[in-house]
């Protein structure tokens, strides 16, 4: 069956330039899960931890880069998550694209006392959210895009996987 979004899975194809990246998805004690407000051209938006895997660098070890890079925390008992990695072709450029896997730990110490934004021009404030407000924060920014489809998979699966 070809859902509605299905001309990306055509894009694959010709998919040049297809980048990997991770997302971490990191929880407190009580179940929260931990996101950045970030700004971006399409204004206001919220995300994982996360960034480029870089060359050699396998996705455990990207996810604790990234967490210390954008959080100024350590993070324990990382692992990969059990969702399958989200493969995006830019619309705008079908030549470009992503493919995000996704890990999850604990925060452990590290450089500050609490959690702050490392990377400003992106990540603005840190914050947890109850699960459901996290999915909902998430989908919402995809409502309207050719990812929404996508995007309601991914917040279903992760939802699932913690």
């Amino acid at each position: 069956m070809i859902s509605k979004f299905g001309f990306i899975a055509g894009f694959i194809k010709q998919a040049e330039k297809i980048r990997p990246r991770v997302e971490v998805v990191i929880k407190d004690k009580s179940g929260r899960i931990l996101l950045g407000e970030a700004a971006g051209d399409y204004g206001k938006f919220y995300k994982f931890p996360g960034g480029g895997i870089e060359q050699g660098e396998s996705t455990i070890e990207a996810g604790k880069r990234e967490t210390q890079e954008e959080t100024g925390k350590n993070i324990g008992n990382i692992k990969p998550l059990p969702v399958e990695p989200m493969l995006l072709i830019n619309p705008n450029n079908p030549q470009q694209g992503s493919k995000t896997y996704y890990v999850q730990g604990d925060l452990r110490g590290g450089r500050r006392s609490k959690l702050y934004g490392a990377d400003e021009d992106i990540i603005k404030r840190l914050q947890f959210f109850d699960p459901y407000t996290a999915a909902r924060l998430m989908l919402m920014q995809q409502i309207g895009t050719p990812f929404e489809e996508a995007a309601k998979r991914r917040a279903d699966a992760i939802r699932k996987a913690t």
